[in-house]
């Protein structure tokens, strides 16, 4: 456990896999929304083994402790991490590697620290963009889906913990982690978060030129849709609540591609899996983040 310098209050868990090795970048894990480090640890322990990774639980996930604002934004979180960062005296350069709603938070910690400490890159894994949270309303997924997945096992559904690789003893405090940290989750707004970087028109300022970028979309039109089906032969939803899932169904799968593309340097589709994919597959993530830092080494970062 980290104790932040005022004017915060409480900790963060914290683990530092790994040793750093002149001047290479130090790779720093930036969670989704809800999603603890225990979602993370098969991966963590795998960039653990190249490179230096931080990764912690921000304020109210896992062990950490909790913010005492009940409305948190992005920029609240990337000057959380800043001030986590200074306390640990890891010093740029960073690449950063954000999932889901964690790219929000990456995108954010660029704009604090306008490169004085030096974010060299970024690896954006199934990222939350600005336009993902305009394009998909009023909630992802919509509230129909409260109805379609009652008495549905989303588990066994998607086979995540067969895929996940981990021990019953790893999945049960991954489950444990995950339930502690919903509750404080839902004070993280993440829709106004988009709307706020959205101003920020990072694309057109070249925020992050001529670092490299990588984005990651893998199939969850996939898992949404084996989830309603899953909800429709249990016969639940109204006609209205299936109708309102279907017209999610078909935004995902016509639209993602220009949700994401515009934060691309490179851009890649992995079919086997969906947003899970640091718990399923964390090696294809290792291999953005390698893209990243092999462009960063040709550069003589490393």
């Amino acid at each position: 456990m980290v104790q932040l310098p005022p004017p915060y209050s409480y900790c963060l868990w914290t683990k530092v896999f790994g040793t750093r090795k002149g001047r290479e970048p130090v790779v720093v894990l930036l969670t989704g929304g809800g999603a603890p480090c225990k979602v993370y640890a098969r991966l963590a322990e795998e960039l653990g083994g190249w490179r230096c990774v931080v990764v912690y639980d921000r304020a109210g996930y896992g062990e950490s402790g909790e913010m005492e604002k009940k409305k948190i934004m992005a920029t609240d979180s990337a000057e959380e991490l800043a001030a986590l960062l200074h306390v640990l005296r890891v010093r740029g350069p960073y690449v950063l590697l954000g999932h889901s709603y964690g790219a929000i938070i990456a995108r954010e910690f660029v704009e604090l620290m306008n490169n004085r400490d030096g974010v060299v890159g970024l690896a954006l894994i199934e990222p939350a963009s600005e336009l993902l949270y305009h394009t998909y309303t009023p909630s992802i997924p919509p509230p129909a889906f409260d109805s379609l997945l009652r008495d549905v096992d989303v588990e066994k559904v998607l086979h995540l913990r067969e895929e996940s690789g981990l021990t019953d003893e790893e999945w049960d405090a991954m489950m444990e982690a995950i339930s502690r940290t919903l509750p404080n989750a839902r004070y993280e707004d993440c829709r106004s978060s988009g709307r706020i970087l959205a101003g920020k028109k990072q694309m057109m300022a070249h925020v992050l030129d001529p670092w490299p970028v990588a984005v990651l979309r893998c199939n969850w039109y996939r898992d949404w849709k084996k989830l309603f089906v899953a909800g429709v032969v249990k016969g639940n939803g109204s006609v209205e609540e299936r109708e309102e899932a279907q017209k999610f169904l078909w935004d995902v799968e016509v639209f993602d591609d220009e949700v994401r593309a515009g934060l691309v340097r490179r851009y890649r589709y992995f079919d086997d899996c969906g947003r899970d994919v640091p718990l399923r597959r964390p090696d294809v993530v290792r291999e953005e983040v390698g893209w990243v830092m092999e462009l960063l080494r040709e550069r003589g970062l490393e």
